[in-house]
Parts: C-alpha cells; sequence; structure tokens
C-alpha cells in the first residue's frame, strides 16, 4: 500500500468507493472505504472523504477532507476550510473537489 497515494472514504454507500476507484486508481491512488472499522494503517491518507451521517470524525487531523452529509453545514472545526457536499449530490462534483483538493497537496 502506498500511504503517499491513498484515499479513504469513511462510511457513505460503496458507489462512492466504486466511482473514485475508477476515476482515481488509473491515475495511481488506491482508494480505500472504511465504514465504522478503525484505520488498518497509522500513516494518515493524501485526502479523506467523510460521510458525515455515517461517520462523525475524521480520525486523521489536518488531511484534506471533503465532506458528505445532509443539507445542514457541518459545524466541527474541520468543515471550515473542507468543501462539503449535501445530498443529494452529484459525483462530477465529489470529483471535482476531491481533484481541487489532490492538486493542492501535491
Amino acid at each position: 500500500m502506498n500511504d503517499d497515494r491513498r484515499v479513504v472514504v469513511l462510511g457513505g454507500l460503496p458507489e462512492t468507493a466504486d466511482v473514485l476507484k475508477a476515476v482515481l486508481e488509473p491515475r495511481g491512488w488506491e482508494v480505500a472505504r472504511l465504514r465504522g472499522e478503525s484505520p488498518s494503517s497509522p500513516e494518515p491518507p493524501s485526502l479523506v472523504v467523510l460521510h458525515r451521517d455515517d461517520e462523525p470524525r475524521n480520525p486523521w487531523v489536518g488531511v484534506p477532507t471533503v465532506i458528505i452529509g445532509t443539507a445542514e453545514v457541518p459545524d466541527d472545526d474541520c468543515s471550515n476550510a473542507a468543501p462539503f457536499l449535501a445530498h443529494p449530490f452529484h459525483y462530477a462534483e465529489l470529483i471535482q473537489a476531491v481533484d481541487r483538493l489532490l492538486d493542492r497537496a501535491a
């Protein structure tokens, strides 16, 4: 596993991780989905996609995060600079948000 090029999807439907895998894995990124389990790697990923309704917290402080959730904007400190996508959202919006954050991190 290459932790330097890893995106983790926390919670949500498996389709979210499937779409990101289809787009990012050909570019050399690994995409993993965690739902209710602790991360297997102590190393933080490059980016987190957090389904706030399922997984209320991101275990990696300081990692760029895209938050997906209900129409209310989350009130925790990680949301201040994190892109927020309200349900229902289009996968194109998610991919754009992920690409922007990955570009900034590069």
